[in-house]
């Protein structure tokens, strides 16, 4: 962890938070306790918990069909509903 120490010495005040998001697309109280200190809405905090826990879902899935596979494919990053990862925003 030398990001803290870094941050500190540049007059920073910085601190580290998990991101717990769990199968089948559990989101940990303490991922919603965060959202909602960073100033995130309720309306903003329920779309967040339902993209984070489609994303668990959907790298879950991957990787239980993946569990025969030797090696693993290199994959674009997960677009959810409402992005795009950025390589596809411009064939939208």
């Amino acid at each position: 962890m030398y990001l803290i120490p870094a941050a500190r010495a540049n007059g920073w005040t910085a601190s580290v938070h998990s991101i717990e998001v769990g199968y089948p697309g559990f989101v940990s109280k303490a991922t919603m306790k965060l959202l909602r200190e960073f100033g995130f809405s309720a309306a903003e905090q329920r779309e967040m918990k339902e993209e984070l826990g489609d994303t668990a879902l959907r790298c879950s899935y991957f990787i239980f069909s993946s569990r025969h596979r030797s090696q693993w494919d290199n994959r674009p990053l997960l677009a959810t509903n409402k992005t795009q990862p950025p390589d596809r925003q411009a064939a939208s």
